[in-house]
């Protein structure tokens, strides 16, 4: 009977040896599997890192290559602009007759006078005054002038187109004739409110009526 008891407690000892070596033996390929576990993790951090990095890399080109096409959007809208000012600015012309209504001779007076020309046909930005019989220039450039007189009776006719008091050019008749027409015209290169009107030289007439016979007129060719 004991000796059966000892036989059991070695058997069972001998279980327990094996158990605990069994354990023992698990451990470290336990702690493998973690290590390789945790290398495959870090593995897959670096690539993620690795992504993100180059989908960073691509989103500062994408943007670099926004911000030059935004650049140069840019660029494109403000000479668009420039165009549409220009061409807004261009838009100037004038047409004027001396008289407004009914039939008079103008002059003669003791001194050169500025022909105010009251009957207006056309007046982009207000440029001419009706009140000074003076255009003034609303943008630099080359603009085209005429202007025409009439005299009536033979009696002397003068007229000057003027740029800022100096004289651009002028008209004359003094005859027999019982009727008199004459017209010139002139190309000047204006300044920003340079000005531009006729002077009636003294002591002689014009004549006008409902016809428009003595008139002003000008426009702007192109702007510089």
């Amino acid at each position: 009977m004991r000796h059966t008891m000892m036989r059991n407690v070695v058997v069972i000892m001998l279980f327990l040896a094996c158990e605990c070596q069994t354990e023992a033996a698990d451990v470290p390929k336990e702690l493998e599997a973690r290590l390789i576990a945790l290398e495959k993790l870090g593995q897959d951090v670096k690539s993620v890192v690795e992504e993100l990095r180059r989908e960073n890399e691509a989103m500062k080109t994408s943007l670099n290559v926004a911000v030059v096409k935004a650049e140069k959007q840019q660029q494109q809208i403000k000479q668009l602009e420039a165009t549409m000012h220009q061409f807004s600015e261009s838009k100037v012309a004038f047409s004027a007759s001396l008289l407004s209504e009914g039939q008079a001779h103008t002059g003669p007076f003791l001194n050169d006078t500025i022909l105010v020309y009251k009957k207006i046909r056309t007046n982009s930005k207000q440029a001419y005054n009706p009140k000074t019989g003076i255009f003034t220039a609303p943008v630099g450039g080359v603009y085209f002038f005429t202007f025409y007189a009439h005299s009536q009776n033979g009696v002397k006719m003068a007229v000057s187109l003027m740029k800022n008091g100096a004289v651009q050019c002028s008209v004359y008749d003094h005859g027999p004739v019982h009727n008199a027409n004459a017209q010139n015209s002139v190309v000047l290169t204006l300044d920003k409110g340079d000005q531009v009107y006729t002077r009636l030289w003294s002591q002689s007439w014009v004549y006008d009526d409902y016809n428009g016979y003595t008139s002003f007129g000008g426009f702007l060719l192109f702007a510089v």
